[in-house]
């Protein structure tokens, strides 16, 4: 997994997990070898140490194969986080010219220029197909095999990325739903057919929907709700999803500074605590207004508050104070 190197970094979780796959190759043909086909530059290229996704896709197809029965495996991949790094036959295939729609920027703006964000989307873009195709390459290694026959696959993310309103990636204090909104999608054993939910989730809704599926019990600790599909009787229709961003805030005291979002329906309302300088709520209608461009807030005042209590019960509730 690691070319180019006799050595493994010490205390690397990701390289640790990767040990058993290390491909113990030298630097000096490898670096030539690799340029052209990653022409922006070769992944995870750190003291001479190469990560691919595809020599990770063909390591994990190893090590499923490999496992004894039943097994829960989890493998987070760096992929497609930045640097946005894929080969070369997915450079420019998005280079159609189209633009994305203009943001109001907001006080964590940085001052991004416009046209320096698209570029930096349309590479995301580039390293996602690089991505998705690899992905479906592991999958269909898996079909071939016979794993998928009795095997639960769950393809999530832990965030997504930011291209707008003067900011890129996702170290910012926003919580957009570029940000927010990011892939689901479970594959079960044997399923031949597509199934489409559009009721809201959350990334905690997995545990409960595993425990289920695999006739486990669920302990009345966890949060999040069976996904539907699988199921659940006791979904609530109207069920609220919030989300807190607060990097500024300390681990040990209580939550100061942070900004809080929660979607109710087809509104969604952010608001920002403890921050600098005063700053206004933001109301968003999804059904009418995905890209979040028309802050309703100041004409909406009744729902704005009343969503705005809500939300700090939640807080005070989830963090005890």
């Amino acid at each position: 997994m690691l070319r180019g190197t006799d050595h493994f970094l010490p205390g690397s979780l990701l390289v640790s997990t990767l040990e058993n796959g290390i491909r113990e190759l030298r630097v000096g043909g490898i670096e030539s070898a690799l340029q052209d086909k990653y022409p922006n530059g070769i992944p995870f290229n750190y003291k001479g140490m190469h990560l691919l996704l595809e020599d990770a896709m063909d390591w994990i197809r190893a090590q499923v194969r490999a496992y004894p029965q039943p097994y829960l495996a989890y493998y987070h991949l760096w992929p497609p986080h930045d640097p946005y790094l894929p080969s070369a036959e997915y450079i420019d295939i998005f280079s159609d010219g189209k633009y994305w729609p203009g943001k109001p920027e907001n006080a964590f703006s940085l001052g991004e220029p416009n046209a320096k964000i698209q570029h930096s989307r349309q590479q995301y873009d580039e390293y996602l197909a690089y991505v998705d195709f690899e992905f479906g390459r592991l999958l269909d290694m898996l079909e071939r095999d016979g794993t998928l026959d009795n095997t639960m696959v769950v393809v999530t993310s832990d965030h997504g990325e930011l291209f707008e309103r003067g900011l890129m990636g996702h170290l910012n204090s926003t919580l957009y739903q570029d940000l927010l909104q990011v892939p689901m999608l479970i594959s079960l054993p044997n399923q031949t057919e597509r199934y489409d939910f559009f009721s809201p989730t959350s990334c905690v809704d997995l545990l409960p929907t595993i425990l289920q599926f695999s006739d486990q019990g669920i302990p009345n600790f966890i949060q999040g709700e069976v996904l539907p599909g699988f199921g659940s009787a006791t979904r609530q229709a109207d069920r609220i999803v919030y989300a807190l961003e607060a990097k500024l805030s300390s681990k040990q005291d209580p939550t100061r500074i942070c900004t809080l979002a929660m979607i109710k329906g087809r509104y969604k309302l952010i608001r920002y605590l403890g921050y600098e300088g005063e700053m206004d709520d933001e109301l968003y209608d999804l059904a009418n207004d995905p890209e979040e461009v028309e802050n309703l807030a100041s004409g909406n005042e009744k729902l704005a508050e009343e969503m705005g209590a809500e939300l700090k019960i939640k807080l005070e509730k989830e963090t005890g104070k």
